[in-house]
């Protein structure tokens, strides 16, 4: 089995070629992020102060993420054959502009209809922004250290989570019209940060057939090459099963919240400090992973993330809630920079940007469930939600422990029995696209 030291140089210059400059991408993923942090926090809590209904509450975070996934399918092929600079100014654009419109909608008296219409573009288009902003991190990373590129590049995402939160809340106390006006006027920021961005020209022209196929064809060879990498395939499924922990989370709160007879600025404290603790633990774990691996990382993670979710489902008052949601964040942080680290590491170019669209759709599809959920189940019953939540994120990490210890021994032993010698992880180079299947495996023995 070939190893990381017979792979031989492209032939033809391919996004690794050059390496991006790494300081516009991440200011522009700032912005972007921020202004998506905002509009998520808002719309679950506007929606809620205009109807008083848990029901509606429930069905609002439902429908803001059902158009998020159909974005996803859509953004990962999209990437692949255009600009994903271009991609980042039109989600930013479309942004402000929907924001426009919705505040004018909200001023004729169109209540909650206008925040979920609202919330259901920002979403949609938040999706499309993710997708591109992660293609774009990976080309900066390529010429750096990628586990330290990715670290930061999550720190900036929970960053946003806990400013987003924060800023949201403080701007509400003032009326909607001001809270939603600041998603508008960062949305304009990032499109200014955009214009700093320099790509290759390769990556400007796409880098192969792959991305000039269609969204079907496309979302195909990004599903082919995740299965080609088992290991990533089951980081995947933890950290899906993990999503629907934060969903519910993520509904369940401002109604939890309130329960506590606090405002909706202690809902954005709660997510703030959460943020807070994602963001330390990002650092901590970008300097652990070379030691420890991403396989490893995420089982540890996840496992942590099952614990702290079944505390914040029995924690008796507001601040027991806050402290479990700050590990569970602590631990969706972790799992996050091993996942990006795995990603940038081991998928080919070619069709980066579809694999990580059939990613993000495996992630998210629990996060409509969140809200049905939530929906479903009075609101005297939302501990035990929690924490039933909590039991099947602990079923599901030991089936992934056990699956993935399973697949460590294999490819540990079918790379030592083709003679590889062991690469130490942070010496290893990234692999250019059109990599096969043996060498994708070899590579992936390599990062456990």
């Amino acid at each position: 089995m070939p190893t990381v030291l017979d792979i031989p140089a492209p032939p033809a210059p391919t996004r690794a070629a050059e390496s991006v400059p790494v300081l516009p991408v991440h200011l522009l993923r700032a912005c972007d992020g921020l202004a998506a942090a905002v509009a998520q926090y808002a719309v679950p809590v506007l929606v809620y102060q205009l109807t008083a209904s848990v029901g509606w509450a429930g069905v609002a975070f439902a429908i803001e993420w059902m158009p998020r996934l159909a974005a996803v399918a859509v953004g990962g092929p999209l990437v692949d054959r255009a600009d994903p600079r271009a991609v980042m100014v039109v989600v930013a654009l479309g942004r402000a502009l929907v924001v426009m419109v919705g505040l004018a909608a909200l001023a004729g008296g169109a209540g909650a209809v206008a925040v979920i219409s609202i919330g259901v573009f920002c979403g949609a288009l938040a999706e499309l922004g993710y997708v591109a902003a992660e293609s774009l991190g990976a080309a900066a990373g390529r010429g750096a250290d990628a586990a330290q590129v990715q670290a930061v590049q999550t720190a900036i995402d929970q960053g946003a989570v806990l400013l987003g939160p924060l800023l949201g809340g403080v701007l509400l106390l003032t009326g909607p019209y001001v809270g939603l006006g600041a998603v508008g006027g960062l949305s304009l920021a990032a499109v200014i940060v955009a214009a700093a961005v320099r790509l290759p020209p390769c990556a400007e022209r796409g880098i192969s057939s792959a991305g000039r196929a269609g969204m079907v064809h496309g979302l195909q060879r990004g599903a082919a090459a995740l299965r080609a990498l088992p290991m990533l395939c089951w980081m995947i499924a933890a950290l899906a099963a993990m999503n629907l922990l934060s969903a519910v989370l993520q509904a369940a709160t401002p109604v939890l919240v309130a329960a506590w007879g606090r405002s909706p600025a202690a809902t954005g404290a709660v997510w703030s400090l959460s943020a807070g603790a994602c963001l330390l633990a990002a650092a901590v774990s970008a300097r652990m992973l070379p030691r420890v691996g991403p396989a490893r990382m995420t089982v540890g993670a996840c496992a942590a993330g099952a614990m702290a979710a079944a505390a914040a489902g029995l924690a008796p008052c507001y601040a027991a809630y806050t402290a479990a949601l700050a590990l569970l964040a602590a631990a969706e942080g972790a799992a996050l920079v091993a996942l990006r680290t795995a990603r940038a590491q081991l998928l080919p170019d070619a069709v980066f940007g579809s694999a990580v669209a059939v990613t993000v759709l495996v992630l998210l599809s629990p996060m409509p469930l969140g809200g049905v959920l939530l929906a479903l189940v009075p609101t005297g019953r939302l501990p035990v939600l929690l924490v039933s939540a909590a039991l099947a994120q602990g079923a599901v990490t030991l089936v992934t422990a056990r699956a993935l210890r399973r697949h460590v021994h294999g490819a540990v032993g079918r790379s030592a029995a083709a003679g590889a010698d062991p690469v130490p992880y942070r010496e290893r180079p990234r692999v250019s696209c059109g990599a096969a299947d043996g060498q994708d495996r070899g590579r992936e023995a390599e990062l456990l």
